[in-house]
């Protein structure tokens, strides 16, 4: 893995500073975290560059994820468009009267999902398969 690698030890020390806390972690999350910021600076405009003054600090690792990333089969994955056909069925809804925390209280009915709610489920899902990416 990139975080493992030589190339990625040789930038990680031209550089002063990590992205965040979590990236002090270890390499691993500080590649993932490093990940985030490269999404951002391709994704968002003005980028993370354009938004905090000591970005230069970590402009190897970046630029190493982002060369990375730009050279991976197929490319540009971390650049948004693309389409997904891909979704997920509505999980059922949590009743709040199951919580432990408001169980004692009074008795509560379960919550309605509102229309358009995008709800999480526990399903397979490959998005090799579903989405296309441009």
């Amino acid at each position: 893995p990139l975080s493992g690698s030589t190339k990625w030890t040789n930038e990680y020390n031209l550089d002063s500073a990590v992205p965040d806390p979590y990236a002090q972690t270890n390499q691993v999350e500080n590649v993932a975290q490093n990940t985030v910021v490269t999404t951002y600076e391709r994704n968002v405009p003005g980028g993370f560059f354009g938004l905090n003054p000591d970005a230069n600090k970590i402009f190897h690792q970046y630029a190493t994820v982002d060369t990375e990333q730009r050279n991976a089969a197929p490319p540009n994955l971390l650049v948004a468009g693309g389409t997904c056909t891909g979704r997920l069925q509505d999980s059922a809804p949590v009743l709040v009267s199951s919580s432990a925390r408001v169980a004692a209280a009074a008795p509560m009915e379960a919550m309605a999902v509102p229309a358009g709610l995008a709800t999480i489920g526990a399903k397979d899902f490959n998005t090799k398969e579903t989405c296309k990416f441009h």
